[in-house]
């Protein structure tokens, strides 16, 4: 990627940037954003995740692609057993 090849500098801070985005800036319309790895995690959400955090949610979820996609699928628990 050629934006990422070190050469550019996070927008905030300075170090090389590790990730690059497009963000609207009022006036100007689309702009680059450069920004280290620190600031891009920083203001990325993460909570709340869509994620079930649950064994029981994520097979629940798994059967129901599954089912929508009409596709087969077999699920193994730790203890080896058919879930």
């Amino acid at each position: 990627m050629e934006r990422l090849d070190g050469g550019h500098r996070c927008a905030r801070c300075g170090p090389p940037a590790r990730a690059t985005r497009v963000v609207a800036v009022p006036g100007l319309g689309p702009c680059w954003l450069d920004t280290c790895r620190d600031d891009v995690l920083a203001v990325t959400r993460l909570l709340p995740s869509r994620m079930p955090s649950m064994v029981e949610g994520i097979v629940a979820d798994l059967r129901e692609v599954a089912r929508d996609a009409g596709a087969p699928l077999t699920i193994f628990t730790d203890d080896g057993m058919p879930g």
